[in-house]
């Protein structure tokens, strides 16, 4: 039986892509387990790893998740990838568009598992794919797959803000990969939003007149719509 862990990342920031990412593998496969169980030479992600549970890709060291990612491979059927631009979550709101990125991800997996285990509370698969799926808070934590997932699409996203931070370098998405930091607020204050930012989400004049880091500063922004539940 073919089993698929689903995992999202970029749902919260407020520039660059949403990465949706699918692994498909057995229903046992104790190598994946194993390697994902292992907990990082890093003492501190040590203390994160609860026992019989699986690291989140957010808890590990950048170099520790290019070293599992690396070698996924080979202990997985498929994985596939699902990227959303920022100009498709402005278009379609947050929903749809993890919508869109999970039917990018099983395309580009090219293998359509029996059954998925999704990281989280909503199901926002079942509509479009057409398969049993079975919804975790914290699925990253407890199932190997998933925990394979978001480490495939944390590395994927990761990489292509480094990439942005190269062609908008005033916001330092190198570092906080377009979630709302100091640096990034200060950059939005400098020189207002990018073609990279989401600018449906609610960061606009309100918040960053508020940030006490830009209080003081005027904010050139294009035009912004609340879509704040979109958020959450």
């Amino acid at each position: 039986m073919l089993v698929g862990g689903v995992d999202e990342v970029g749902r919260g920031a407020w520039a660059g892509p949403l990465v949706v990412a699918l692994a498909v593998s057995d229903c046992r496969n104790d190598p994946l387990s194993d390697l994902l169980r292992r907990p990082s030479r890093d003492r501190k992600d040590d203390e994160k790893l609860r026992e019989g549970q699986f690291l989140d890709s957010k808890a590990l060291p950048p170099k520790r998740r290019q070293e599992i990612a690396a070698l996924l491979p080979d202990l997985v059927l498929t994985y596939g990838i699902g990227t959303v631009s920022t100009e498709e979550i402005d278009l379609l709101g947050l929903s749809e568009a993890l919508t869109l990125g999970a039917q990018r991800a099983f395309s580009s997996a090219n293998v359509v598992p029996e059954s998925v285990v999704l990281d989280g509370s909503v199901d926002y698969l079942s509509k479009r794919v057409g398969i049993e799926v079975a919804t975790y808070p914290r699925g990253d934590t407890r199932f190997a797959l998933v925990a394979a997932a978001s480490i495939v699409a944390k590395v994927a996203r990761d990489a292509a803000m480094v990439a942005l931070a190269q062609e908008v370098p005033y916001y330092g998405f190198e570092d906080n990969k377009g979630y709302p930091t100091s640096t990034h607020l200060r950059g939005l204050a400098a020189v207002g939003p990018s073609i990279h930012h989401r600018c449906s989400w609610s960061f606009g004049p309100k918040l960053l007149y508020q940030n006490p880091y830009i209080a003081a500063e005027r904010v050139g922004t294009r035009a912004v719509t609340s879509r704040s539940a979109d958020m959450v």
